[in-house]
């Protein structure tokens, strides 16, 4: 018997379904308990209410078995509540003998409970039933009510005092049940809060921890660079051909358009891309400087996208780099006021980029540079995509490239 009165626990039902099936389980045993006393109070003093509560036994009775057998509370409370409302609805109508002082104490019981298990959609339902209900009652029935009534009796009386204690206990009992969920909701949210931040804070030291060592491998990378570079012009001292210390110089301002990107990105907070404008600037420069030139050449650079990734700004820079050394070796030797520019625009509605590149050089026809001109072409065709050249002897050159963006 006594484990019988014990609410039963299913492994299934997670914390708050556990406590929503312990309240309901508690309020029916309370209910069945209490209605006792009342059937016999009803019987002793011939009331018509002990049908009802007779009934209400039955039913309660019921629904305890079904939910020590099934632990499926939501259904039958469910079913519970709207027969219960039905009855109280029905009393309130039917029978004329009572004020039906504690209807409305049931009604309020009855939509707490609703709201407790059931959520704020049906707690809404049955606050809207309660209304209409009670209006009604008001408005058709109670004057008749007042009219019928009689000296309550010393039982009647006591029932109905064992009643509204039963009502008020009852919504106490909700109402600490509700705090008693809301408390462990907000320490379990202050928990949760206190974990997010102790894996935010691992997290952003671990990242911490990558974007140093990052920047550490590409500054050591562009330190071997510049060892790379250091060796290539000490030995282009030892040679006396001139062809061959061209060929270095072309050697070495390809190491060194690597070189200056991985100097960009170590010195950058962003990683992943390089800021396109601000290398470009830098890049031409360097390359126009260890090209030796005695005069100086006009830049002009329009640069519209502000960052490219690292698998497309290295075959761009190596690009722009034979672009302007072709320039300054093969266009610029009887131009007065050299010029080159340069610009980069993002494509509408695509991810291609468009550069344009054109000088003011007087093109030597017979000085072509067959190793730069097939490595623009690998570099284009490794962005997948594809450029033109329009040369003009007495006017210069334009280059239009257009291609993928591969990050």
């Amino acid at each position: 018997m006594l484990s019988f009165l014990k609410a039963p626990i299913h492994p299934n039902i997670d914390f708050y379904g556990t406590t929503k099936l312990r309240l309901t389980w508690n309020i029916y045993l309370l209910l069945l308990i209490s209605l006792i006393p009342l059937i016999i109070i009803s019987v002793l003093t011939r009331s018509v209410y002990v049908f009802y509560y007779s009934a209400s036994l039955l039913l309660i009775l019921i629904s305890l078995l079904i939910i020590r057998r099934t632990g499926n509370y939501r259904v039958v409370s469910a079913f519970l509540c709207c027969t219960l409302y039905s009855m109280i609805s029905l009393s309130m109508f039917s029978i004329d003998s009572y004020i039906h002082y504690l209807e409305p104490f049931w009604a309020l019981v009855i939509v707490l409970y609703v709201y407790f298990i059931h959520g704020e959609k049906w707690g809404a339902v049955a606050i809207i039933a309660t209304t209409i209900s009670t209006s009604l009652f008001f408005v058709i029935t109670l004057n008749s009510t007042i009219g019928n009534l009689n000296e309550m009796t010393f039982f009647q009386s006591l029932s109905m005092g064992f009643e509204l204690s039963i009502c008020l206990s009852l919504i106490g009992y909700i109402l600490h049940q509700f705090i008693f969920l809301k408390n462990h909701a907000e320490l379990e949210l202050r928990m949760m809060n206190t974990a997010l931040r102790r894996e935010k804070d691992i997290v952003e030291s671990r990242d911490k921890e990558k974007t140093i060592l990052l920047q550490e491998i590409h500054h050591r990378v562009k330190n071997n660079l510049q060892i790379v570079m250091s060796l290539l012009r000490m030995q282009s001292t030892k040679i006396a051909s001139p062809e061959a210390k061209e060929h270095f110089n072309d050697a070495i301002n390809r190491v060194l358009t690597m070189s200056l990107i991985h100097q960009k990105l170590y010195e950058s907070e962003n990683l992943s891309a390089v800021d396109l404008s601000e290398y470009i600037e830098s890049l031409a420069s360097d390359v126009l400087r260890s090209n030796q030139i005695p005069r100086v050449i006009d830049k002009s650079f329009s640069i519209e996208v502000p960052e490219i990734g690292m698998k497309t700004i290295v075959p761009i820079a190596l690009i722009i780099t034979e672009l302007i050394s072709n320039s300054v070796k093969h266009a610029f030797d009887k131009t007065e006021h050299p010029k080159i520019k340069l610009s980069v625009r993002l494509i509408e509605d695509s991810n291609e980029l468009e550069l344009k590149y054109s000088d003011n050089g007087i093109w030597k026809e017979s000085d072509k540079d067959t190793f730069g001109t097939e490595l623009i072409e690998a570099l284009t065709e490794q962005l997948e995509g594809s450029y033109s050249l329009d040369l003009c002897v007495q006017n210069g050159s334009l280059y239009t490239f257009r291609f993928k963006q591969l990050d």
